[in-house]
């Protein structure tokens, strides 16, 4: 389940992520093909078709007592292993998505490194530098294109309580409303 907020453009997140560091969690590489026969993607040297299996977008207006508008979408992808080879034609783009978590809530940001010169090097735990042709390091933001983010929830907490019950949790709220704008905002 993904929780994405309406009207909000990934562009408008990168003002913000600076500022989200303290909720750091991981980044990761993944390396998708976009082809006329669907979604592929590659992981652990196996490539897998993406199959989506829709469900209706549930609107939540007025989140918070604000003007804020959630979409959630509870459709889910399944990986199918190609046994054969992917499409000929096809577009490669090699996506990063940096992950931050408070109060059970976690913010996924997937986009890509807008310049082909630039390379990814990790080093410590919670460090990922970028590294130039000229060997400088550059803050990990530094031409990073959002093309998506949204929320989850934790898987368990979901099981216990329901999506409702979750989004109304006070600190759910205070985490959705903090990793949003970057700073800790009352609820």
């Amino acid at each position: 389940m993904r929780i994405y907020i309406d009207n909000y453009s990934p562009a408008n997140i990168m003002t913000h992520l600076g500022r989200l560091d303290a909720h750091f969690k991981t980044s990761s590489k993944h390396i998708k093909l976009y082809s006329n026969d669907g979604q592929y993607v590659m992981d652990n040297k196996q490539y897998y078709k993406l199959l989506t299996v829709d469900k209706p977008i549930i609107k939540r207006t007025n989140y918070n007592n604000s003007n804020m508008s959630l979409l959630i979408d509870v459709s889910h992808t399944i990986k199918e292993e190609v046994l054969s080879q992917v499409p000929l034609n096809h577009l490669i783009i090699e996506h990063t998505i940096f992950t931050y978590t408070l109060n059970n809530l976690i913010l996924n940001v997937e986009g890509y490194y807008e310049h082909s010169d630039v390379t990814a090097s990790t080093s410590g735990s919670n460090a990922f530098n970028i590294i130039n042709s000229k060997n400088m390091t550059l803050e990990k933001y530094k031409n990073f294109v959002p093309i998506d983010f949204y929320f989850t929830l934790n898987d368990r907490e979901l099981l216990i309580n329901g999506v409702d019950n979750c989004l109304d949790n006070y600190f759910v709220k205070e985490a959705l409303c903090t990793l949003l704008m970057g700073d800790r905002v009352p609820v």
